[in-house]
């Protein structure tokens, strides 16, 4: 499992390798769109 310090998500994402982030953002968004009244938070 891979570890990071980022303090949240966008940090996270900037991390990430590029040929990795366009398909977690796309998670991101549709998490966002589909969970309403959910937080976002690292943990």
């Amino acid at each position: 499992m891979v570890r990071s310090t980022a303090a949240d998500v966008d940090g996270y994402l900037a991390e990430v390798p590029e040929e990795r982030r366009a398909a977690l953002s796309r998670l991101r968004e549709l998490c966002r769109v589909e969970l309403p009244g959910f937080t976002e938070v690292m943990a």
